[in-house]
């Protein structure tokens, strides 16, 4: 989709999305967690979301905590 600019990085279930700017990461985290999934922010302007899964996750959680990124992401943007 058309959009702000964005990168994937990580290895295995250790991902961060390199969002660019502080402000949007908190942005998206903030209302991740309104949503009920914890993720962090890192980099040395907290631009990028860290997420970091259990090995033992679900495929039923793992897609319930992107869908929930996904959205948070999107409405974040709006």
């Amino acid at each position: 989709e058309k959009g702000h600019p964005a990168s994937e990085r990580g290895r295995g279930l250790m991902r961060g999305l390199d969002v660019g700017s502080g402000d949007i990461a908190d942005k998206i985290t903030s209302k991740a967690f309104k949503n009920g999934l914890i993720v962090e922010t890192c980099g040395h302007d907290d631009h990028v979301i860290k997420c970091l899964c259990p090995l033992t996750i679900s495929d039923e959680d793992l897609l319930e905590g992107l869908d929930i990124l996904e959205a948070s992401t999107k409405d974040a943007m709006s």
